[in-house]
């Protein structure tokens, strides 16, 4: 920066200072694993999950980075709400209020659920996912975490 005035110098400091710190907030936004601006989806390096609360079920929307053979369930394994992965990017797992495990909380008018995401169709690997979904009827929101 030789040639510099001392200001310019202090101006293309701050800007590389706002630079840094701003990646870092995005950094943390995605760790947190939720999309700018809403708490529909779940965002992590291998998926990308949203929900739709419907009058008598949770619809998960489910999109792969990779072609996906693994293994999907709501509640227990044996629920009847899962699926395996036959290689596609892009799946749905329809999670009924009465079944499935899912839990009604009567006072807040909510159904909850843990979604689970295996990556490999029978064992259990570091890196899988497993999420609660939760829908509020009463106020009309969705939170997956």
């Amino acid at each position: 920066m030789q040639g510099h005035t001392r200001i310019e110098k202090e101006v293309v400091i701050l800007v590389l200072l706002f630079f840094i710190s701003k990646i870092s907030c995005e950094t943390a936004g995605t760790k947190l694993g939720y999309k700018a601006g809403t708490f529909k989806d779940f965002v992590s390096e291998k998926t990308r999950v949203s929900l739709a609360c419907r009058s008598n079920d949770i619809m998960v929307n489910l999109n792969f980075s990779v072609p996906f053979r693994g293994l999907v369930h709501a509640g227990k394994k044996d629920s009847g709400c899962s699926f395996r992965g036959d290689g596609k990017l892009t799946y749905s797992l329809n999670v009924p209020h009465a079944a499935c495990g899912t839990i009604h909380v009567t006072p807040q008018d909510s159904f909850a659920n843990t979604l689970t995401i295996r990556y490999h169709h029978a064992l259990e690997l570091e890196g899988d996912e497993i999420k609660t979904i939760l829908c509020k009827y009463g106020t009309g929101s969705i939170q997956l975490g």
